[in-house]
């Protein structure tokens, strides 16, 4: 009698399990990014001032429960790096050139960056959290940043700000860090990128 009632509860649980993961199984959705779905707008400072342009989303997915994003992945294609704040072309062309070798971004050996999420908490004072890593020249490192989601009619619209120290992945030219007779030609070791885009629903 005991052994029957045993397995009459086992049963109900396994049955309860099933009908839970089934649940949260219609609840997650899946969206793919691709090249179209926005952009990321990056800025550097030095000491005599500052520079700035875009990245290409090369590729990606976000993983939502309801209206709640809780992971996903994003691809940045490096190689579309370009500058928007200097109109002289040969000054640019010789700006891009130097961000694209080794001394900062290595694209012809590393042409992709990527933010991997992991989680997304509530953020005090409104917004999202979002926790994951962030993989630069096949290094990676973890990283927090802010996030807004908004959940319209026709899209999901998320636009966030991140910023990290290239000196973490091996980016050390003309950091203060590493250089000590720089005097005022010294880059800042923070690179902040702005992540915008949206998502057909």
């Amino acid at each position: 009698m005991k052994v029957i009632k045993l397995m009459s509860i086992l049963s109900a649980l396994m049955m309860a399990f099933t009908a839970n993961a089934v649940v949260s199984a219609t609840i997650l959705q899946q969206f793919k990014l691709d090249k179209n779905s926005g952009v990321v707008t990056w800025k550097g400072r030095k000491f005599t001032g500052e520079h700035q342009g875009t990245l290409k989303i090369k590729s990606g997915n976000l993983v939502f429960d309801k209206q709640t994003l809780v992971q996903g992945k994003i691809v940045i294609d490096m190689a579309s790096l370009n500058c928007t704040d200097i109109k002289d072309p040969e000054y640019n062309t010789k700006l891009i050139r130097h961000l694209k070798s080794e001394d900062f971004f290595s694209t012809q050996k590393h042409p992709y960056a990527t933010i991997d999420i992991k989680s997304v908490l509530p953020a005090k004072g409104g917004g999202h959290e979002v926790h994951g890593n962030l993989t630069i020249k096949g290094i990676t490192h973890p990283v927090i940043f802010k996030a807004d989601i908004k959940n319209e009619k026709k899209y999901i619209k998320v636009a966030s700000n991140l910023t990290f120290d290239r000196t973490k992945w091996d980016i050390r030219y003309k950091s203060k860090k590493f250089f000590n007779s720089l005097g005022d030609k010294f880059i800042y070791d923070e690179v902040n990128l702005n992540i915008n885009f949206k998502i057909k629903k």
